[in-house]
């Protein structure tokens, strides 16, 4: 007989699942109300119920519905854009697509580092041969027959569509709380000063994980509000998001600063988001026992 049979005779709440990323084989001795696990081999954090990343307060079936609207406003929302300003869905020659803000489009280079086209306002991807190619002075009299004396562009033609601002989401943090996590510079900044000020290795984890976890829950959080924004019990919850992402920019601030600042300024934000989990968690076994399958409003 084999281990998942004998298993599960001896532990019965234990549950059998799979890293969506490396595949390894994982058993959950103890499953949490937040169906959140951790692979041992690479590491990353799941959940073990839909396989997608912890979305904790929302459930399996909120989670997709947000992530669509969500998914589709974000890359918006991070260019900070002016009211009336549009935004441009430019998608390259390489096969990737990015946004850019309309006004500053012309000489945007493709995100993509192996491909180097960038664009031209003209409906074009340009590349550096494109840019600088050295023309004769008789390859420059054909190119500008019939241009009224203009000289014609290189490129290849692609369509830039044009986007207004629409925001199907009234999101308040979540824009702000991803940027932060998605930082690759904040993050680097902040390890170095955390491997300074740590005693242990797990303790580095630990505090690696606070910031981390705090940014994760003032997103997911302001999600779930979105999700039951009709139902008077959580519209008091709403200012809790907005002073734990403040307590995560006050940890932010303390860089560079003393390391007891740093450390004053951790234990505040550990603490906050310890009372942050609890007062969601009995938020969201309530709203669970009164409206068990709460959807989008479209």
């Amino acid at each position: 007989m084999s281990f998942s049979h004998f298993y599960p005779l001896h532990n019965p709440r234990a549950i059998f699942t799979k890293c969506p990323q490396c595949e390894t084989s994982l058993v959950v001795d103890s499953p949490n109300d937040y169906g959140i696990c951790s692979c041992s081999e690479c590491y990353i954090h799941f959940c073990y119920r839909c396989f997608a990343e912890p979305h904790w307060p929302m459930s399996c079936g909120e989670f997709p519905q947000w992530s669509q609207k969500w998914e589709e406003q974000y890359p918006i929302e991070k260019l900070c854009l002016d009211e009336d300003e549009n935004v441009l869905r430019i998608n390259c020659v390489c096969g990737s697509a990015f946004f850019v803000a309309e006004s500053s489009a012309h000489g945007t280079y493709c995100p993509n580092k192996s491909c180097g086209h960038r664009y031209d306002k003209a409906g074009l991807m340009r590349s550096k041969r494109d840019l600088w190619f050295w023309y004769t002075a008789r390859d420059r009299q054909k190119r500008i027959e019939g241009r009224d004396g203009e000289m014609g562009k290189d490129g290849i033609p692609i369509v830039a569509e044009c986007i207004s601002q629409k925001r199907m989401i009234r999101k308040e943090f979540c824009a702000e709380a991803r940027n932060m996590r998605y930082d690759r510079s904040k993050r680097r900044k902040f390890k170095e000063l955390v491997v300074e000020i740590a005693s242990s290795r797990e303790e580095q984890i630990a505090l690696l994980d606070t910031r981390v976890t705090a940014l994760l829950l003032v997103e997911h959080c302001t999600a779930w509000l979105y999700l039951h924004r009709s139902n008077f019990s959580t519209r008091g919850l709403k200012s809790l998001t907005s002073k734990l992402l403040e307590d995560v920019k006050n940890v932010e601030s303390k860089i560079g600063a003393e390391k007891s600042m740093l450390i004053a300024a951790m234990e505040e934000l550990r603490k906050h988001l310890h009372h942050f989990i609890s007062t969601f968690q009995k938020a969201s076994v309530v709203e669970e026992e009164a409206e068990p399958d709460t959807v989008i409003a479209t």
